[in-house]
């Protein structure tokens, strides 16, 4: 159930399952057992149970705002039903703009990760660019291969992350493992406040059409795997949906029935 949304349209919902091939799926597997952290901001009030745990690298506390993080958690539910939501605030105003500061965040989240046995790290803002900034976030991302937590960072084409891409985007020089993955449509989701952002003439973005909602996305079918076999390693996870995905868009029925009698 897609709670942040009240005027959600079900044909919009399914078509995550129908491209993805996730209905049948779902009848198998639900994420039971799996920790999932999302890295963002705006995850609305510390006793909703959309949560398992919370933690604060900012240091700045959480806000009741259900907006960006709720989203992303409440669009990993609808994937992952029965797995465990960690939400890490590791997003504030002032580092939206400052990529060290991020990865200091990042870092940390990466630390929690460890500490509390979470398999999947998930974030979805905009690239890190400054050159220092990426070197270190890839230390962040060799640190978390090196302990055995999966990494899936949107715009982030480094070594050792999974990256997320819309459908029919182009990636030149891949260094990430890339999945293509179908971008929620919020606009039918929410028609007041699309016909709002319409009248408002900011036609030049599409910010209806949410690259965000593709990490959770993703990790939820990576967490439908792990709640299957869940001494599953990163390799393997990563050969599952390459062997059952078409041009690189998974398809997470024959990822899961692949898993049942191949491994």
């Amino acid at each position: 159930m897609f709670k942040f949304f009240k005027n959600s349209n079900k044909k919009a919902i399914e078509s995550y399952y129908t491209v993805h091939n996730l209905s049948k799926a779902q009848k198998l597997c639900t994420g039971k057992g799996v920790k999932i952290g999302i890295i963002d901001w705006l995850f609305g009030n510390e006793k909703d149970q959309l949560y398992s745990g919370f933690y604060d690298p900012t240091e700045m506390g959480f806000l009741d705002n259900k907006e960006h993080g709720y989203a992303m958690a409440s669009t990993l539910k609808e994937i992952a039903r029965d797995c465990q939501i960690y939400a890490i605030n590791g997003i504030t105003k002032g580092c939206l703009d400052d990529d060290m500061l991020r990865v200091k965040f990042l870092q940390k989240a990466v630390n929690y990760a460890i500490e509390n046995n979470i398999q999947i790290l998930t974030y979805s803002h905009k690239p890190i660019v400054d050159e220092d900034a990426i070197k270190e976030l890839q230390k962040i991302l060799d640190f978390a291969e090196k302990n055995d937590v999966l990494t899936i960072f949107l715009h982030c084409n480094l070594k050792n992350n999974i990256m997320p891409v819309a459908i029919g985007s182009k990636i030149e020089n891949e260094i990430a493992e890339i999945f293509y993955i179908y971008q929620y449509n919020y606009n039918s989701l929410n028609p007041i406040a699309y016909k709002k952002w319409l009248d408002s003439k900011k036609t030049d973005q599409t910010c209806f059409l949410s690259w965000s909602s593709m990490t959770p996305v993703l990790a939820g079918f990576v967490a439908l795997l792990l709640e299957q076999k869940p001494e599953l390693t990163k390799k393997e996870i990563i050969q599952l949906l390459n062997k059952t995905s078409k041009n690189k868009i998974p398809n997470i029925l024959e990822a899961v029935n692949l898993l049942k009698t191949n491994y």
